[in-house]
């Protein structure tokens, strides 16, 4: 906040040290502290910052009041992690060690450790820290488990903490400046909110600003807030290549407040990209990336403009409560509005689960890079095992094996964990959803060919293909799963749903994906106002909703992730335990030939009480068009709801009436599915 006129007179205002090139961090951390400490002394002011490189530490303690404007290309940076020459045994005391740069607190590592060979803590137990530090020793907080000769120490710090703070900014008004969380240094496993690896936490605060500021490359996230949150703003916002989420807001409990809000917070404009890296290298929940805007009792929030990019998880995730939390489930997020959301190449593209409710997200587009590869081989040696260390520090593995592309593949495309690869099923074995890159090598195949390694995401136990084979086409999607995707476990519903045009285009397993059930309903009072899908594998499927309205309904060239001049598959779209629902003018355009029996719609013997067209659509080379599979009579469901599906004048492309008799609809009896056609009755004036 840049403070004029009367305000400037009323506080002071003090100009920052200038970056000092103190690789320790401490020059620069105790400047910028002792500024912060002593506006608080004044009563609050303004802290000015010129541009350079700072290296800090450990995290600048913000406090009340205290508005820091910095100039574009000021950059604040975690300080690199430290080798130290000693000889440590089993003893919890290292002695005869150089302390100089380490603290209480910093997490230690063995330089020797090798995750590649299954050994990721090597001789140093996970998690351990720094308990004590004297003149040339220190104490652990666990005793090694054999003897070495180095030990390597992190830095465990946000960059910025406001703990309870209250008025405060920090912004760059003509551009941008950084918060760099130099990933690259931090202990390589585990999560812990309270640990730090973010560049700003924010626990219960009110009325502050956040404008300009980028939150770059840290291992968890590049913002977090939990506790008490009022009365945030952010005009503008930027976070790339941070390990879990760019932007995360939580209502978490903090002492002395079990269910606190996060209420009344404004985003304008909110660029995030390039995250969820380490998320992904721990098996992580795709929940784990991306602009995480709810998550336990978050009210009222409005962001004006999201455009999210190249996060190997979500783009945009709404959560009402955490699943099997201890946070009361009567708290949830709810009346949040999104305007508009652009995802590019994310895993899902939006995702809302956890009893959300009262959501708007006004126009919403997912779309990502399909790159397609022929000449690849799959290779018929027996997969072998890649380790990884999961959230809670516990080492896992998983099953890959290697495909063969041609030379220079991954560095023209741009090939990178997370991608999803499709390659024929009969030639391969490989699964009809395609498989995940876990691991790049250029140049490392026959012939000097690039290799990727591929694992199965839903069953990371077994083989990603099974058969040998050379001449393949692969196919490679960057937006790995679903353009949007909405999810509640068992016993839990998303309730009042309102989206305006939604459009996406290559989400390699799905368009639009829902949770299923066939008792009840995890989804309550869905609104879009137009949805088109191209190129997913899969349309849609729409489960286990209740009251379900869509204005207009476009789907083009899905049913297979192969897609190189055919569509195959039993069909494009479904809709499971689908009831109440109304969906306008529903229109089919395929690119490619359809091999027969592949099904432009089917409805399952659950829905009911639904009203869909006018239909055209692009009719298969032989077999049904339409399956309604409702049951005769259309009497009530497990969920209570009875009533048949209306289908209104369906037709192809060239006006071919569908028919019953002509072949293109199936349906198990007139009383369950009915269709209506409109018949002139003459002009009577």
């Amino acid at each position: 906040m840049l403070l004029n006129g009367p305000e400037r007179l009323r506080y002071p205002a003090i100009a920052c040290a200038p970056a000092s090139n103190d690789a320790s961090g401490a020059r620069d951390r105790a400047a910028i502290q002792s500024a912060v400490d002593a506006l608080d002394v004044l009563g609050g002011g303004q802290l000015l910052m010129r541009r350079g490189s700072y290296i800090v530490e450990r995290e600048i303690n913000w406090k009340s009041r205290v508005h820091a404007v910095l100039e574009p290309g000021c950059n604040i940076k975690l300080r690199d992690s430290l080798t130290k020459s000693c000889s440590y045994t089993t003893n919890i005391t290292v002695s005869g060690i150089d302390v100089t740069g380490l603290r209480v607190g910093m997490l230690v590592s063995d330089p020797s450790a090798n995750l590649a060979a299954n050994d990721a803590f090597r001789h140093v137990p996970y998690n351990t820290t720094i308990a004590s530090v004297g003149a040339s020793s220190i104490t652990l907080s666990a005793a090694p488990t054999g003897s070495g000769t180095s030990l390597k120490f992190h830095p465990t710090a946000f960059i910025i903490k406001a703990d309870d703070v209250h008025n405060w900014s920090i912004t760059c008004p003509n551009g941008w400046a950084t918060l760099d969380g130099n990933w690259q240094h931090a202990y390589p496993y585990g999560t812990s909110d309270g640990r730090g690896d973010s560049c700003i936490r924010v626990v219960s605060c009110d009325d502050y600003l956040l404008d300009g500021i980028q939150c770059n490359n840290a291992y968890y996230h590049g913002l977090l807030g939990v506790g008490e949150i009022t009365g945030a703003r952010h005009p503008r916002y930027r976070a790339s290549g941070n390990g879990y989420r760019g932007l995360h807001y939580h209502a978490e409990a903090v002492p002395g407040n079990a269910t606190p809000e996060v209420r009344q917070n404004w985003f304008g404009r909110v660029e995030i990209e390039n995250g969820g890296h380490q998320a992904f290298y721990t098996i992580a929940s795709g929940l784990n990336s991306g602009f995480f805007v709810a998550l336990d009792n978050v009210i009222g929030t409005q962001v004006d403009s999201l455009y999210l990019r190249n996060e190997r998880g979500n783009g945009l995730a709404i959560t009402g409560a955490a699943v099997g939390s201890a946070f009361d489930p009567s708290f949830v997020s709810k009346h949040l509005q999104v305007s508009s959301v652009i995802a590019e190449n994310c895993g899902n593209g939006v995702f809302i689960n956890g009893q959300a409710e009262h959501i708007q997200v006004g126009n919403a587009i997912a779309w990502g890079k399909v790159v397609r590869l022929s000449s690849c081989a799959t290779l018929a040696a027996a997969s072998s095992d890649r380790y990884y260390v999961n959230e809670t520090g516990t080492p896992g593995s998983i099953k890959v094996k290697a495909i063969e592309i041609p030379a220079g593949s991954i560095a023209t495309h741009g090939i990178r964990e997370g991608v999803r690869v499709a390659a024929a099923n009969s030639s391969t074995g490989m699964p009809t959803d395609g498989v995940k890159v876990w691991q790049v090598s250029a140049g490392t195949g026959a012939g000097g060919t690039d290799v990727v390694w591929v694992y199965d995401d839903d069953n990371t136990a077994g083989d990603p293909y099974t058969t040998a084979a050379t001449g393949l086409t692969v196919s490679f999607f960057w937006a790995s799963d679903a353009g949007l995707y909405l999810f509640d476990a068992t016993g839990d519903t998303i309730k009042h749903l309102k989206f305006g045009n939604v459009s996406t285009e290559n989400c390699a397993r799905h368009g639009v994906r829902c949770q299923y059930s066939s008792t009840q309903f995890r989804c309550l009072d869905l609104s879009i106002d137009s949805l088109t899908v191209v190129g997913s594998r899969l349309a849609w499927e729409f489960a286990s909703i209740n009251n379900l309205r869509i204005g207009k309904l476009h789907h083009k060239n899905s049913g297979s992730l192969l897609n190189t001049g055919t569509v195959s598959g039993s069909a494009d779209a479904f809709f499971y335990n689908v009831c109440n629902f109304e969906i306008g003018l529903t229109t089919y355009e395929h690119t490619a030939a359809h091999t027969t029996n592949n099904e432009r719609i089917r409805f399952d013997a659950d829905c009911r009480s639904g009203h869909v067209g006018p239909l055209r659509l692009s009719l298969p080379a032989s077999g049904d068009t339409i399956n309604v599979l409702t049951t005769s009579g259309a009497g009530a469901n497990a969920a209570g709801v009875s009533g048949p599906v209306i289908l209104v004048d369906p037709r192809g492309l060239d006006g071919t009436l569908c028919t019953v008799t002509g072949g293109h609809i199936t349906r198990t009896a007139a009383s369950a599915c009915v269709i209506w056609r409109p018949a002139d009755a003459g002009d009577t004036g």
